[in-house]
């Protein structure tokens, strides 16, 4: 006993010491150490306070059992408990300190730490919890690192990431990102950052499955600040249409591109009915990469998506979409694997045509070589195909018209299993796609 309190003592004299510095927003209260949820009481008895070799599993034990009342931060009426542990046994973790909007960002609100282990934990009294965005820095060197809360998968869409708390789950959908799936040994084709938006409710209602939309360009298709060409908002749009119940609820998959995306994206077209005039080795391993990718969605991507969320797995309700490139690949997979997609958006796509001035230094012929080779036959796809008239979107749209008439002339009904928009005066850019996405998605997931 006198040994905790001697502990508890000095733990309350290093934290006033270590945020002297610290300026909290009007009406802020810091809890001492020895004032915790009980929540945390069973954790900290468990853990000791020494770090263990069964430290680990103790705390993955716990951490379950929070995720399953909603993870962390734990919010308790005004009060909100930070709870971080170090999981990387290597690195010697002295300070964790909070960054957020009601301590101005400071560097050194240092959270308490428990014992000598690797959890650090501190309660705040807010005059109200309302949406709040946090990350921590973790000091096992002289300049400290940022790190997400591992513990809380919704986080901010733009740059520079940051978690959020005290949102309406029922009212907005969170967006979460981690480093995707590995694709199979010896593949070109690496590894991507995947972004997930679950809508309002997904963790309140346990039992209920999805339909997903898989989309292209994954980094630029969410809505926040510092996207390097703005964001298509499409977890915003989401959450508004769900509100105004003009579709049904749906998850979301954005799959970033890479540095070889015109390659992954139309590598299969380049120099459709055309003569090389690049080296064969580059024409082959963009034809490579391109079937790669196709695979690495379906393969790899997919099931990884299927079983970590709970999806309608089947054609009728699963979608795939992309702008640009991003178009030409949704069709080619769509198409290539009908049997997966049931559903696919094709945005401001359609490449150069003949006698432009770009079409021998960019000779990706896409919506030409996927209407001679895989679009053959009336299959039961759904379809949204669209192209602006401004800028790269003027050179692109008589690709997509040839595109519509093939798809109108195999047996696709406009209106039906197909929508064509030629949106007049819009541009190649995120803005112009953010604007039709409404549209997009009321077709694509329209309320039943």
């Amino acid at each position: 006993m006198n040994k905790m309190f001697f502990l508890i003592s000095l733990l309350m004299i290093l934290s006033a010491c270590q945020s002297v510095s610290v300026k909290y927003t009007e009406g802020v209260t810091v809890l001492p150490p020895n004032q915790y949820p009980a929540e945390l009481a069973e954790l900290f008895k468990s853990l000791g306070d020494r770090d263990t070799p069964e430290a680990n599993d103790i705390v993955k034990r716990w951490e379950d059992w929070m995720q399953e009342r909603g993870g962390l931060p734990l919010l308790q009426g005004n009060k909100v408990t930070f709870v971080f542990f170090y999981s990387n046994t290597e690195l010697n973790v002295s300070r964790v300190s909070l960054q957020t909007d009601f301590n101005n960002w400071a560097e050194q609100d240092y959270l308490y730490r428990w014992g000598q282990t690797r959890l650090f934990y501190k309660t705040y009294q807010l005059p109200e919890i309302g949406l709040r965005q946090y990350n921590y820095l973790v000091y096992d060197l002289e300049i400290p690192r940022i790190e997400l809360d591992p513990h809380n998968p919704a986080m901010t869409p733009g740059r520079p990431r940051r978690n959020i708390m005290g949102f309406d789950s029922n009212k907005m959908g969170i967006v979460s990102f981690f480093r995707g799936p590995i694709p199979p040994e010896g593949f070109l084709v690496r590894a991507r950052e995947v972004s997930v938006y679950t809508p309002p409710g997904y963790r309140e209602r346990p039992n209920q499955r999805y339909p997903v939309f898989y989309m292209m360009d994954g980094q630029n298709i969410w809505d926040g600040s510092g996207l390097p060409f703005g964001g298509w908002k499409a977890n915003t749009i989401a959450d508004r249409l769900l509100e105004e119940r003009k579709i049904e609820p749906f998850i979301i998959v954005g799959i970033a591109n890479s540095s070889r995306r015109a390659e992954e994206y139309v590598g299969g077209s380049i120099f459709h009915k055309m003569t090389p005039t690049l080296d064969e080795g580059f024409v082959s391993q963009a034809r490579r990469l391109h079937e790669e990718f196709r695979r690495y969605v379906v393969e790899v991507v997919k099931p990884f998506i299927d079983k970590t969320y709970r999806t309608l797995p089947d054609p009728a309700n699963t979608a795939i979409g992309g702008a640009s490139f991003g178009a030409g690949v949704s069709l080619s997979i769509a198409f290539a694997y009908p049997g997966v997609f049931g559903k696919v958006a094709a945005v401001s796509g359609g490449n150069y045509s003949p006698g432009n001035p770009q079409w021998e230094g960019k000779p990706y012929v896409m919506y030409p070589w996927l209407m001679d080779t895989l679009i053959r036959q009336k299959l039961p796809i759904k379809i949204w195909l669209d192209c602006g008239t401004e800028n790269v979107d003027a050179l692109f749209v008589p690709r997509s018209r040839e595109m519509n008439e093939h798809l109108l002339r195999l047996g696709w009904k406009e209106g039906q299993d197909l929508r064509w928009v030629e949106d007049r005066g819009a541009g190649h850019n995120e803005a112009a796609w953010a604007k039709r996405l409404p549209e997009i998605f009321t077709f694509l997931f329209p309320r039943r």
